[in-house]
């Protein structure tokens, strides 16, 4: 079972909040990560999104614009998360 674009679009934009500490939201991520283990180390967990922007950030390289510095690094940041979750978990993306 896959989620569909529209709850991917919303996790990617929205599913940090779910870390807000209130009961409501534990419940969802609970589920999420029951469910869907892979979205939820990929859209909601912190730990591993802080890893990965202190991995992207940490290159130093000359750009020719910002525009082409920060998609360099969002690049490397969903490469790493990718990474990391097949590392730790064992999960890859289906």
């Amino acid at each position: 079972m896959k989620l569909d674009k529209e709850t991917i679009k919303w996790l990617r934009i929205y599913g940090y909040t779910l870390n807000n500490g209130d009961e409501r939201f534990e419940k969802i991520k609970n589920k999420l990560k029951e469910m869907y283990p892979y979205e939820y180390y990929f859209y909601i967990d912190l730990d591993i999104k802080r890893e990965s922007e202190e991995y992207a950030l940490s290159y130093q390289a000359v750009y020719e614009n910002q525009k082409e510095y920060w998609r360099v690094v969002k690049k490397r940041i969903r490469e790493y998360k990718k990474k990391q979750i097949k590392e730790l978990y064992g999960l890859k993306n289906s």
